[in-house]
């Protein structure tokens, strides 16, 4: 514990104690003629004396624990790279970064960065006041002082509210001039940096869409690609089958226009009629409808491609389902080999050519990929529950509410059996007795696998 808080200290800017207990350790080698546990503690106080010297900023006139907060906007950078242009509509969410770099001691110890989805009207001082009030408000350490790069709205309620949580005085400071403001333009250039760097990826993520998007189009003859739906339908070991429904949207993923399903109407693993359900129930004219329920409709956007995870069969089922709900809407399937990779596009009955190294082919991969994935991670959440319902439905006093209670915190069948008593018992809805019931009831079922699994 001695060494732990040492380390804490340190850490915080502090090496002072552990630059003179390396001292005395040196001197005490010394004596004892350990010339090379001495040199080891003299290579160790130099890396210190480095450190020390990089963490060092400038005299800031003081010792106290200080944050300095700045944050960049993309909307500043399109300003300052004259790409803002008025008759061009605006998203109606910006990127924002925001850097926090933590000051102790007089000595910068660290600095954080933080990736905002904000509006694109929103002020730099309302960013920066809705993230000081949640980012302290989740953090155990408040510093005395806080420096903002501009004020923030209602700046002494939240300094208020920081003062009550740290339990002394904490203010909240705009530096003007000194020190503090040219470290605090540090701060807003580390947060430009970074978001130039965020936004560059992006721009370069975008225009690789834009070009896969287009390929696509060359590719299938089709014009004016933008929304693509993907389905995927999962079974493993006989448990009951899934569907996933991804949408891509100009060549990136819209994940919450996800959805899943959950198989009605077929028994045991029949793929191509679990796919009929699945499409059935999102291109049903009662789904699609623009007076569909909340919980159950998919909203009027239609997709421009379907893509099948799969090949001739599933595009087939697809173009059967499509024409029994009175739609036209091409179909592809996205064919793999026989090592499970994506090999190519099936469109109007043939196997189309594709580049393996163009981005058409990459947003292929990455769309089937995702439909996979969704739908396997849905299969594997019901397994769960399902496997944790099927053992607890032997307990005795354990109704519908309790097993839900159980289900949702306990991730799997093996995690419910290492828990105690005790956690189980502070559960909503459980007593003592209801808890020692479930532990021992699993504590038996467990002994008869071992018995079973000796005698076998």
């Amino acid at each position: 514990r001695e060494n732990i808080n040492k380390i804490i200290r340190f850490l915080d800017g502090d090496s002072k104690e552990i630059e003179r207990d390396l001292k005395e350790q040196m001197r005490e080698a010394s004596r004892r003629e350990d010339f090379e546990e001495a040199m080891r503690c003299r290579d160790i106080l130099r890396a210190l004396e480095h450190l020390s010297g990089q963490q060092k900023i400038t005299d800031l006139e003081s010792s106290d624990d200080r944050d300095f907060i700045a944050a960049a906007t993309a909307e500043e950078l399109r300003a300052e790279r004259a790409m803002a242009e008025e008759e061009q509509p605006k998203p109606e969410e910006q990127t924002a970064i925001v850097s926090v770099f933590f000051v102790r001691g007089g000595k910068l110890i660290g600095r954080e960065h933080y990736h905002l989805k904000v509006s694109q009207d929103e002020e730099k001082g309302e960013i920066l006041g809705a993230f000081v009030r949640q980012y302290y408000t989740a953090t155990a350490e408040i510093p005395k002082e806080i420096f903002l790069e501009t004020e923030i709205p209602d700046d002494a309620l939240t300094a208020e509210l920081l003062s009550g949580k740290k339990g002394r005085k904490v203010s909240l400071i705009v530096p003007k001039r000194g020190e503090k403001e040219h470290f605090m333009e540090m701060a807003k250039r580390n947060a430009r940096i970074m978001l130039d760097r965020e936004e560059g990826r992006f721009e370069a993520r975008e225009a690789r869409n834009r070009k896969a998007v287009r390929e696509l189009e060359e590719m299938t003859g089709l014009l004016d690609l933008h929304r693509m739906e993907a389905f995927d339908i999962s079974n493993i070991s006989g448990f009951e089958s899934v569907g996933s429904m991804v949408v891509f949207v100009d060549g990136s993923a819209r994940k919450n226009s996800y959805r899943k399903f959950r198989i009605r109407t077929v028994s045991g693993p029949d793929d191509y009629a679990s796919m009929a359900e699945v499409l059935g129930r999102r291109f049903s004219e009662k789904h699609r409808g623009k007076d569909a329920s909340e919980k159950d409709g998919f909203g009027t956007d239609l997709p421009d491609l379907i893509l099948m995870d799969g090949g001739k069969g599933q595009v087939h089922v697809a173009e059967e389902v499509l024409r029994n709900e009175g739609l036209s809407i091409p179909v592809a399937g996205m064919v793999k080999d026989d090592r499970h990779r994506t090999r190519g596009l099936y469109f109007h009955d043939e196997e189309l050519p594709v580049d393996t190294h163009g981005e058409a082919f990459k947003l292929i991969t990455r769309i089937q990929d995702e439909a996979h994935r969704f739908a396997i991670t849905y299969h594997r959440g019901l397994h769960t529950k399902g496997t944790i319902t099927s053992v607890l439905s032997g307990i005795p006093g354990i109704g519908s509410k309790r097993e839900t209670t159980l289900i949702r915190r306990f991730e799997d069948i093996d995690a419910l059996r290492k828990a105690t008593a005790e956690e189980i018992a502070a559960l909503p809805g459980f007593n003592r007795k209801a808890a020692e019931e479930v532990v021992r009831f699993l504590q038996d079922e467990k002994e008869k696998d071992h018995e079973g699994q000796d005698h076998g």
